[in-house]
């Protein structure tokens, strides 16, 4: 057991360093590091796919694997509301590590737009409300049209 004084000292010290943060508290990421949205007008393929899901292809990558709605993929994304409010990133506080989704557990428009891009494709989904948490009566995005800014970076089977 350490005795009162190193007790102290310790408690001291973690103390200041707290004191030192402008709130140690605060999680809010930071939006700083997210690219600014994808630019839809120089997609060198666009698509209407059924339910209005509107898939933009921005550049396309090597990856030999389509993705299909069964897959596992590795990817970065920003998801904002059609006024460009950013809802979530995996890029904001330096986007160092891609997420993972399991497909089949996604929303739907989620799903289908991202079937048949590959790794390496810098893709745009906008997803109607239907295709997207309009199913979800608690949802706070149940009304929304949903814009995706996504970067595929590996495909896992």
């Amino acid at each position: 057991m350490p005795s009162p004084v190193k007790y102290a000292l310790g408690l001291a010290a973690v103390v200041l360093a707290l004191a030192a943060c402008d709130d140690p508290y605060d999680f809010t990421p930071d939006l700083t590091t997210v690219p600014a949205r994808f630019d839809t007008t120089a997609a060198i393929r666009k698509e209407v796919r059924p339910g209005g899901l509107r898939v933009y292809t921005i550049s396309e990558g090597t990856g030999l694997d389509r993705i299909t709605e069964m897959d596992q993929v590795l990817l970065f994304y920003t998801l904002r509301l059609m006024d460009s409010t950013i809802v979530q990133s995996t890029w904001a506080n330096s986007g160092i590590s891609p997420d993972r989704f399991n497909l089949p557990n996604t929303i739907a428009g989620f799903r289908n737009g991202l079937a048949g891009a590959r790794a390496g494709d810098r893709l745009v989904i906008v997803i109607p409300p239907e295709l997207g948490y309009g199913n979800s009566p608690t949802s706070t995005l149940r009304d929304q049209t949903l814009w995706y800014d996504i970067e595929v970076t590996e495909v896992i089977d």
